[in-house]
């Protein structure tokens, strides 16, 4: 592979697997990795560029979304929320939170967890929230996309997300129930 080419190539295919740790990560992926660093890319400099450039208000608000985790049946749910308070409390914006959900998906046990983030609408009456759901592969995996479907969102089996209109409790509420009904049917 050319680098120029290689270079985009090789950021596509590691944000697509999570750096690689995703379960769609495959021997074939792999060994396409490593063709693409043999052709002279910077992995390293990739990896730096892309996610290590978070703004200071990021763990702020990270900080907050782990005060709000709250664990389901048996803590292997988990759910987490942030409010238009925290955003502005530590100066942060609605893109800081990507990859939230990492955090309680690291714990054992933990099959499915919810962020949700509550949105402002310019000019709208009704309360919007979004919802990110991630979870583990597994013979006990949750299908979030199925799962989001069901309130008019979508996704994949592993990552699914919804917009509500509904306040972060109701939909917190709505969500978390419906999660608890996806974990007992699996």
């Amino acid at each position: 592979f050319a680098k120029d080419i290689a270079t985009p190539l090789y950021l596509g295919l590691a944000t697509d697997t999570g750096w690689f740790k995703f379960s769609n990560t495959s021997a074939d992926c792999l060994r396409l990795a490593a063709r693409l660093v043999e052709s002279g890319i910077d992995a390293p400099a990739v990896y730096e560029a892309i996610a290590q450039q978070d703004s200071p208000s990021r763990p702020r608000l990270l900080g907050r979304a782990l005060d709000s985790l709250l664990y389901f049946e048996g803590e292997s749910l988990a759910c987490m929320s942030l409010t238009q308070a925290d955003f502005q409390a530590v100066r942060a914006d609605p893109e800081d939170t990507g990859g939230y959900a990492e955090h309680a998906l690291a714990v054992a046990g933990v099959r499915a967890v919810a962020v949700l983030t509550e949105m402002t609408q310019p000019d709208a009456r009704d309360p919007l929230t979004k919802v990110s759901m991630r979870s583990k592969p597994g013979a006990e995996a949750i299908d979030v996309a199925a799962l989001a479907g069901k309130f008019g969102g979508g996704g994949h089996a592993r990552a699914a997300g919804i917009k509500m209109s509904m306040n972060i409790e109701a939909a917190r509420k709505a969500v978390m129930a419906a999660l608890v009904s996806a974990a007992n049917a699996s």
